[in-house]
């Protein structure tokens, strides 16, 4: 397998996958010495992210966020999708507004899983981005925006995931993430 370089990532897109063990100097997160560690801990003197004692923690397993029409066989076809490159759903949550599906899972492998599902053709977002749940009304994205501008937070990227029902879907990356959740509000997160 060849790859772009030390970034991790090989040529057709994949992120290489790294495991991290108790001496591995790299690592990132949970290690060995923490077998019970899911995601980042409080204990874990490695960790980078929200923790168990973060008030503004907010999805702090990497989820995929899946905007999809409500019919028939779309799960079906999600699920399918990352079987066949080997990706195993660890958990999945499914809802629907009007005609619009929300399907929110986790994966084993997160990067994989997400590459895997755009290029399936599905509305995929990751974790990293906050989904807001808004009246879809003229000035709800302006609100949005003027909380995120008095707070100091950059809008990174926005994408409106879907309108309907009188409601709008809103994907929202920032890196200032417990900043932009503090601004917002947690009643408007998904």
């Amino acid at each position: 397998m060849t790859t772009d370089g030390n970034d991790g990532y090989r040529n057709d897109g994949y992120r290489e996958e790294h495991t991290m063990t108790a001496t591995d100097p790299t690592a990132i997160g949970p290690t060995a010495t923490d077998p019970a560690a899911i995601g980042p801990t409080a204990t874990d003197p490695t960790a980078i992210g929200p923790t168990a004692t973060d008030p503004t923690a907010i999805n702090p397993v990497n989820r995929i966020i899946v905007m999809a029409d409500n019919e028939v066989g779309v799960i079906a076809d999600i699920t399918r999708a990352l079987a066949g490159e080997g990706i195993n759903v660890e958990s999945i949550n499914a809802q629907t507004v009007g005609g619009q599906g929300t399907i929110i899972l986790t994966a084993d492998h997160y990067d994989r899983a997400l590459y895997v599902l755009n290029q399936a053709g599905f509305k995929a977002v990751g974790d990293d981005a906050l989904v807001l749940r808004l009246e879809d009304r003229p000035g709800a994205l302006a609100e949005v925006a003027d909380r995120l501008k008095r707070a100091g937070v950059n809008i990174e990227s926005m994408h409106i995931l879907n309108r309907q029902g009188g409601q709008a879907l809103i994907a929202l990356k920032s890196g200032d993430r417990a900043g932009a959740v503090s601004a917002i509000g947690r009643e408007f997160i998904v």
